[in-house]
């Protein structure tokens, strides 16, 4: 028991690291690259990492799908049908992303040699530059396929040290491509030859791992999975899209950037959950292939509370401190009218990132679709909300139709993935006295901000205080007997 829960530990520990470490390699090398490339080479730059930043739709939703039936094959031993399950859905994604480069490159070439806003100079730079970022795409395609492999295996020290190696190249490339030159095409150049090499990382040990076989594989199922999963990964950003587009067209451009700059930096809390979810994910999907089904849903529910105790204390202490944060980083103004958004967004993601738990347990039991319908009907109605409340209130208004949403899809995802024959209680996995913390914590941290407002020294301490209150609170309020016990194990 000691060995799995310290196990659990160091998996959580490592995803955490993945995740949270290319915030630190973009916050030193964005600033040197905007001063060495300027704000229209900088622009082509980002518009590469949000391509990178959508694997998961490039790959067809196999990621996910493979580090899933991989799991479930290690579980039975089936090590030479989990190789080929690997190696036959890498052959798709690259297919996939190879087809994908050259539909859009082609239109990308298209509209560089035709008229648009880009100067001669940096036109032609990305013309020739582009050549390379289409093999730099299929690459990351490649690396991520073989990543999941790693992870299904549980090999999370090798498959995060790969993703954070990804992370680095991904911000290093452009930056010791301007320490040379400029230019766009140089940088496209090493960025493709760092994905290469990188590809290679990934394909020498995971090949060792999960050698290539030519046993059969269910390509239809695999297929139909990773579909699902695709959607999944498409609907969210796809929401966060048209709610900026509407904001825009109802409140005004000059209102965006006080409800799309709080929701970027709060969005970036979902590491924590995201590194518990990657985890888990791959023992909850082991365990559903065994007889025990309520050994993912105890690891699930076990993963929302600690979750809950992980990720409340920063809410609550953000809460207080937003108004100063916002002031000092943006100036008064921007605080005085994005507090209130800001404020309603963080408690969207509380909900947001507590949807990780029976989200991930649902999709472990191969059940994509399920959260798939679950955003695609969320979809219409939140755009109308969106609509409506924008119209009525501005930001906050849009913010408040977030944030609905989020504990919309919390309820419903955790009703449907706790069964009481496999559960100990169905929906959320907090109980009443956790609930009743979360919203005192809330409070407390939306009427600090009020009450000290002015004095920031006093607000930073008070902002503290309640994240500790809240930490030696939620060990009892939160968590139950059995997590408990788990982390004394841990610590003793």
């Amino acid at each position: 028991m000691m060995q799995r829960v310290s196990t659990g530990v160091r998996a959580v520990g490592w995803s955490l690291a993945g995740q949270s470490l290319p915030i630190v390699f973009a916050l030193l090398t964005i600033p040197w690259l905007l001063h060495q490339l300027g704000d229209e080479r900088m622009g082509f730059i980002a518009l590469t990492w949000v391509v990178f930043g959508y694997m998961g739709l490039l790959d067809l939703g196999l990621s996910r799908v493979v580090t899933r039936q991989v799991a479930v094959l290690d579980r039975r031993g089936d090590i030479a049908t989990a190789g080929a399950l690997l190696w036959r859905a890498h052959r798709i994604a690259l297919t996939a992303a190879v087809v994908f480069v050259v539909i859009v490159g082609i239109a990308v070439y298209i509209w560089l040699s035709g008229a648009n806003r880009l100067t001669p100079t940096v036109a032609q730079e990305a013309r020739a530059g582009l050549p390379w970022l289409m093999i730099a795409i299929p690459a990351a395609v490649g690396s991520n396929i073989l990543r999941s492999g790693a992870e299904g295996l549980q090999r999370f020290a090798l498959a995060n040290s790969l993703r954070m190696t990804a992370s680095a190249f991904a911000y290093a490339a452009p930056a010791l491509a301007t320490a040379f030159a400029p230019r766009l095409d140089l940088v496209f150049a090493l960025i493709a030859v760092s994905r290469i090499i990188l590809w290679a990382l990934h394909w020498i040990p995971v090949r060792r791992l999960l050698p290539p076989s030519k046993h059969p594989v269910e390509l239809g199922h695999m297929m139909r999975e990773g579909g699902w999963q695709s959607i999944s990964g498409l609907v969210g950003p796809l929401m966060t899209t048209l709610d900026r587009l509407i904001v825009t067209a109802v409140a005004g451009m000059s209102s965006l950037s006080f409800y799309a700059i709080p929701q970027e930096a709060i969005g970036r809390l979902q590491i924590v959950p995201t590194a518990v979810s990657l985890a888990l994910f791959p023992r909850m999907s082991a365990s559903a292939d065994g007889n025990d089904h309520t050994v993912g849903s105890r690891l699930a529910a076990a993963s929302e509370r600690f979750v809950a105790l992980a990720i409340l204390p920063i809410i609550g202490g953000a809460m207080a401190l937003i108004p100063a944060a916002l002031a000092w980083w943006l100036g008064e103004r921007f605080a005085a009218q994005g507090t209130l958004c800001a404020q309603i967004l963080l408690v969207a993601a509380l909900f947001n990132s507590l949807a990780h738990a029976p989200s991930g347990l649902i999709q472990s039991r191969g059940h994509a679709r399920v959260t798939a319908s679950v955003h695609l009907l969320q979809l219409l109605p939140f755009v109308a909300a969106v609509g409506v409340l924008t119209y009525w209130l501005g930001v906050t208004g849009a913010a408040l139709a977030w944030t609905l949403r989020a504990v919309l899809d919390y309820l419903v995802l955790g009703s449907l993935a706790y069964r009481p024959r496999w559960s100990q209680r169905r929906g959320s996995q907090i109980g009443a006295t956790g609930w009743a913390l979360i919203i005192v914590t809330l409070t407390l941290g939306a009427c600090l901000s009020q009450w000290l407002a002015g004095r920031p020294g006093a607000l930073l301490g008070a902002s503290v205080l309640l994240g500790l209150a809240t930490v030696v609170a939620g060990w009892y309020l939160l968590l139950i007997d059995a997590d408990r016990a788990r982390i004394r194990q841990i610590i003793g």
